[in-house]
């Protein structure tokens, strides 16, 4: 059992959720685009914690059903728990906050643990290797 207190690697004060009190933890107050009452439900999230496979950077990505450009903190994961495979991540967050995504992407350095909340509907998967693509007759194909 490890009883070591963790240190974060963010600044005192430092919040991921853009509110400055709650000190980084995930709070009652939903996500852009989360309904509340699915904010509080652990269903609702898919928790991950895996190494940083390089420095996190900050990418200038369209972002939205519009497509505006935004500061995005991406970083790529590996040996992520339960399953041990790589993932890429990306969090969004505003122009006006482009200096706060900065302060954060610069404390995440290759070789940390991490833990990753992310709302399930927003979870993408991406076969980069597929070895075989198949097309299904039209009377196999669920059309719901």
């Amino acid at each position: 059992m490890h009883t070591s207190a963790q240190k974060s690697p963010l600044p005192p004060g430092f919040s991921l959720f853009g509110d400055d009190e709650d000190e980084g933890h995930i709070t009652s107050a939903a996500p852009a685009g989360v309904p509340a009452a699915a904010a509080l439900d652990p269903a609702h999230w898919l928790v991950c914690t895996g190494t940083l496979t390089r420095n996190a950077e900050v990418r200038v990505k369209p972002v939205g059903s519009e497509g505006d450009a935004a500061p995005v903190v991406c970083i790529d994961l590996d040996q992520v728990t339960p399953t041990a495979q790589a993932v890429h991540v990306e969090q969004v967050f505003t122009n006006a906050t482009r200096a706060k995504a900065e302060a954060f992407a610069s404390h995440l350095k290759k070789g940390m643990r991490i833990t990753v909340h992310c709302p399930r509907p927003a979870v993408r998967m991406s076969f980069n290797d597929a070895q075989h693509i198949e097309v299904q007759p039209p009377h196999l194909i669920d059309h719901q």
